[in-house]
């Protein structure tokens, strides 16, 4: 569900950018956030830790880090592009 919203965030913007020669500045930043957060997901799915009953340590530190990547990819598209 996540990898399919940022897929459709950065289909918008690039026609968008194509037919009309403009971009969202939003859909340009979330969009690397939204899609590595969502491949992460796919690749893991949900791990759930058998002691806790609660999601997996590691799959949680991976989900923060590809929250952090996809904010930072995110800045440098803002800052090449001069926003």
């Amino acid at each position: 569900m996540v990898l399919g919203l940022g897929v459709l965030v950065a289909a918008i913007n690039a026609e968008s950018l194509y037919h009309r020669d403009e971009y969202y500045v939003q859909a340009l930043f979330f969009t690397p956030l939204v899609f590595l957060l969502g491949l992460f997901m796919v690749i893991v799915g949900n791990p759930v830790d058998a002691n806790t009953g609660e999601p997996a340590v590691w799959a949680r530190a991976g989900y923060g880090c590809s929250v952090g990547v996809g904010l930072l990819l995110g800045g440098l598209a803002l800052w090449f592009v001069g926003c």
